[in-house]
């Protein structure tokens, strides 16, 4: 299968200015020289035509250029063929290579002939849907650098100890009579000690890859007509949410998307929260407690020029357990009723100043919320989004400390090498080393055609 010549289309079909057409495999340049009249020469653009290879028919316009192997992404010859956009150009493009001998490529199988030719690990490999899949800045820095291998480097180095520690168990172990030097059990312990604290440290970024893939909910709540839905539409600087002067004009939740910092968040607009009668304004209240109940972090508005009133204090009170930042609106009036000094006398919450009509204190508004979501720091580093990479650390992670527990209560060293093999068998899942054939189907089908 992997000596077939695979072709596909590799950008979205529909209207456009181009199409891209990918051909690899170790008859790639003679499949499509049968449909290109151009020159086909390593690592050079070339004009031509597109031809059916039956009869000659031009079917379209188009640049090529050939990448020989090993120089490509797949590490086999690969020409690539640029053509006009649209279905049916594409499409009639694709069936000429077909004719010629080509196969039509299987999800992912570009991707997978990289992985499978050692160009890029099993974790760089995710990375590559994982960046057509992206949809915010922070989450596109996330696959790029687990793409660059920034991950893949840390696990190799985790890797790297545990094998030292194997291979000098297992000499001991098994040439007692060469007299082979113990490794002493502070040195053990060291080296197993440094392993948990990188895998704790990618376990712990996991919070950030839930973030990226479900974005960060930001429930804003208050009571009746403190600025709630006027916050909502500064945020997104657009007039989302019907304002007006009326108390209890918002009756139902609102969620809109956006991004702050690159980090996605999806704000949510509540009813006003108060005592009513009204029997849809009371469904609305409720679904409000539900947000505020749910949310990943809450800004609760009060009204400066009111002062807190109780409704404000069980407002505040409903919210414990989570990151809340209180909004004191409404600055601009010059009537604050010490609201800031009752908030930070009695409650554990950041407070920021605001005024949603003057635009005051937004942007510090805006800090505190990236503070309370992501502890403030941003997607540089390395961490871990694939819900598959975060259970093979936390199996690796469990052999690691048994292993070391293993050490520090004097237990045979064979106990010690098995927990030690065990973590580097799961961290292999990861990159790929110890995976199987099921697995990379599986991983592989969620990829698009083309990639």
């Amino acid at each position: 299968m992997e000596e077939d010549v695979i072709a596909a289309i590799s950008t979205p079909l529909g209207r456009g200015g181009i199409a891209l057409l990918r051909v690899s495999g170790a008859g790639a340049l003679g499949v499509a020289r049968q449909v290109f009249t151009g020159r086909l020469e390593d690592h050079r653009v070339s004009y031509g035509k597109v031809i059916d290879p039956r009869d000659g028919q031009v079917i379209d316009e188009a640049l090529a250029w050939y990448m020989k192997a090993p120089k490509s992404y797949t590490k086999q010859d690969v020409v690539e063929i640029s053509c006009h956009g649209g279905a049916v150009a594409a499409r009639r493009c694709l069936k000429a290579l077909v004719q010629a001998g080509a196969r039509i490529a299987d999800p992912g199988e570009f991707t997978r002939r990289a992985f499978l030719s050692g160009r890029i690990d099993l974790a760089q490999a995710e990375a590559v849907a994982d960046i057509i899949a992206a949809e915010s800045e922070a989450s596109m820095k996330a696959a790029l650098c687990q793409l660059e291998g920034l991950l893949s480097r840390q696990l190799g180095k985790v890797r790297d100890i545990l094998l030292e520690v194997v291979a000098h168990v297992e000499a001991v172990v098994d040439f007692p009579e060469d007299e082979v030097e113990d490794l002493r059990q502070e040195d053990l312990e060291r080296k197993l000690e440094e392993t948990l604290s990188i895998l704790d440290g990618l376990l712990e970024s996991s919070s950030k890859g839930k973030i990226l893939r479900e974005g960060i909910k930001v429930a804003i709540v208050g009571m009746p007509n403190v600025g709630k839905s006027s916050l909502l539409n500064a945020m997104l600087g657009t007039n989302r949410a019907i304002v007006t002067d009326i108390p209890g004009t918002t009756r139902d939740t609102l969620e809109e998307c956006m991004e702050l910092e690159g980090v996605p968040i999806v704000l949510v607009d509540t009813a006003g929260i108060r005592d009513t009668d009204d029997l849809v304004e009371s469904l609305g209240v409720q679904r409000s407690m539900q947000a505020l109940s749910t949310a990943d972090v809450v800004i609760v508005v009060v009204d400066d020029s009111v002062g807190l009133t109780e409704q404000d204090r069980a407002i505040l009170s409903a919210a414990p357990g989570r990151p809340v930042v209180v909004a004191v609106n409404k600055v601009d009036l010059g009537l604050g009723k010490a609201c800031e000094k009752e908030l930070k006398a009695a409650y554990p919450f950041p407070v920021v100043r605001i005024s949603v009509t003057e635009g005051i204190g937004l942007d510090r508004l805006r800090e505190v919320l990236l503070e309370l979501a992501v502890g403030g720091a941003g997607f540089e580093s390395v961490y871990v989004t694939n819900a598959r990479h975060i259970e093979a650390l936390k199996v690796a992670r469990a052999s690691v400390a048994e292993a070391l527990e293993d050490v520090e209560r004097g237990m045979p060293l064979d106990f010690v090498g098995m927990n030690a093999r065990r973590a580097i068998v799961h961290l292999g899942q990861i990159t790929g080393e110890t995976v199987d054939a099921d697995v990379l189907d599986r991983i592989f089908e969620r990829f698009c055609i083309g990639k």
